[in-house]
């Protein structure tokens, strides 16, 4: 399941749920919708705006390796990616400090990956 907060970037062809309110939502507005998401759903990529985004991933966040966890607090920039895993049975039950970072990727993480030779891989 996706969520977006620009209807501009949507494809007719995507199977996309736009939520306007995600362009300059709160980090509580944001909580608040992860919240209400089916049981039945194990995975979700939000994408929004910072600064809602970005409080939101330092909100959530418990634990995760120390490092990685000081890069994201540091700066979590435009088209940033952090990923977490949630110990819960239901979104409902999500809360602050309940995640654990798994991942936090930045755009120059990226391009430094697609220029190392193809066996360098």
């Amino acid at each position: 399941m996706r969520f977006c907060g620009n209807e501009r970037r949507r494809r007719p062809e995507d199977r996309e749920r736009l939520l306007r309110s995600f362009f300059g939502a709160d980090a509580a507005a944001l909580l608040k919708r992860l919240r209400r998401i089916e049981t039945a759903v194990d995975c979700v990529l939000f994408i929004a705006h910072n600064p809602g985004l970005e409080d939101l991933a330092a909100g959530i966040c418990g634990d995760g390796p120390e490092p990685m966890r000081r890069r994201m607090s540091g700066k979590f920039p435009t088209a940033a990616l952090a990923a977490f895993t949630i110990d819960a049975a239901r979104w409902s039950s999500l809360r602050e400090g309940a995640a654990i970072l798994s991942d936090f990727v930045l755009l120059k993480d990226l391009a430094q990956v697609r220029r190392k030779p193809r066996e360098a891989r």
